[in-house]
């Protein structure tokens, strides 16, 4: 699992427009990792393989984990999560279960 600093482990964005920027492009990685945890939860929740539905579920966990990282970065920057992440959310554990 990647180690993630705190924002003082940063040179943190000065300039207004800076701020925004970081925001919006760790908007974008925050709903990467909500993706990345409905793909693994519906492939947990569809599997025969015990091993497998395992190995998911720990992957699901370390997303949230990643997800955790994100939501407390943007709220450093001042920033917002995506108000679409239930669409993407759903629209990745639809792909999860193909």
């Amino acid at each position: 699992m990647p180690v993630h600093g705190s924002a003082s482990d940063y040179d943190e964005p000065t300039e207004p427009s800076q701020r925004r920027l970081s925001g919006a492009l760790m908007r974008v990685n925050d709903v990467g990792e909500i993706c990345a945890q409905a793909l693994y939860e519906a492939q947990a929740a569809t599997t025969v393989d015990p091993v497998l539905e395992s190995e998911f579920r720990a992957a699901a966990r370390e997303e949230g984990d990643h997800l955790a990282w994100t939501r407390e970065r943007l709220r450093e920057l001042g920033a917002r999560p995506s108000l679409l992440n239930p669409l993407w959310y759903a629209g990745s554990f639809a792909i999860g279960l193909l």
